[in-house]
């Protein structure tokens, strides 16, 4: 059963119904972020004194980016697992569908599938990136986490990464593949959607795009967001463990060498994740 497209054989489905839920989580999603970002600021004001870098943080984007201290991790990631709960409230007032259709064509979350997709996901790019950033190090050696920091980054790090795909290859892949009945569209407009929330420079938005591509695929191809979860968390929390104790750090500016490397990556995770269903290992019978 194809992921982007099975949705529009539910029970309850309208096609006007997602625009709905589209609505409402980006409403609930900014609700949430605002009283988020609130808490964070004054408790960063009681704890430094003011409250203004916070905020200049927080507008400063990538270059800025701050998942190393407490209130930067809650705000940082935290605005973005926003989406969560607004998708979950979203779905269920519009009383459009399950919310467990967005995990999987199974309607569950294939735990399984999960684990296999983690060491597809590290073997593949895990490793290679750690290696990558080590070799690479500018050598300043700064740790820049917090011991609360750390661990608040470690426990938002991939629920930030879980909502992303709850939006992106789970909501718009799902709504535009049961409008359409075409997959490959669907995956085409997420991929857009995903390259135009991500600020990079032109290499960068090359970058996302192919990833975009990637993680649509991965979804399509294994019915469900689970290995694709999978390789987005890989990819986000090396970076924030490997920035957060001094190898290099975040920034909007991606070259070509990083580019390169990141397409062998995905290319070796994708032939990986076929390999392994083809063998009837990633997926259960």
């Amino acid at each position: 059963m194809k992921y982007s497209t099975f949705t529009r054989n539910l029970e309850n489905y309208k096609w006007y119904k997602p625009i709905l839920v589209m609505i409402l989580t980006w409403i609930l999603t900014m609700f949430f972020e605002v009283v988020l970002i609130a808490i964070c600021s004054i408790g960063y004001a009681l704890q430094n004194g003011e409250a203004f870098s916070f905020l200049s943080m927080l507008s400063a984007g990538y270059d800025g980016f701050d998942v190393y201290s407490s209130f930067g991790a809650i705000a940082v990631l935290g605005n973005v697992v926003c989406m969560i709960p607004a998708l979950m409230l979203a779905s269920k007032i519009v009383k459009n569908r399950p919310f467990s259709t967005y995990v999987s064509v199974s309607g569950k979350f294939r735990k399984d599938v999960f684990l296999k997709g983690l060491g597809i996901s590290m073997v593949t790019l895990g490793i290679p990136d750690i290696i990558y950033f080590i070799v690479s190090n500018d050598g300043t050696g700064t740790i820049r986490f917090t011991v609360l920091g750390f661990v608040i980054c470690t426990i938002l790090g991939p629920l930030q990464c879980i909502a992303e795909e709850f939006i992106f290859r789970g909501l718009i892949q799902q709504t535009v593949g049961a409008w359409f009945g075409i997959s490959i569209i669907a995956i085409i407009a997420q991929t857009i959607a995903f390259g135009m929330g991500h600020p990079y420079n032109d290499i960068g938005v090359i970058s996302v795009i192919v990833t975009g591509m990637v993680l649509g695929f991965a979804a399509e191809y294994t019915g469900g967001l689970e290995v694709s979860m999978a390789f987005h968390i890989v990819n986000n929390m090396i970076s924030f463990y490997c920035t957060g104790f001094g190898f290099g750090k975040v920034s909007a500016d991606v070259d070509i060498l990083s580019l390169i490397l990141g397409m062998i990556a995905e290319l070796l995770f994708v032939a990986g994740i076929i390999f392994f269903k083809k063998k009837k290992i990633l997926l259960p019978e």
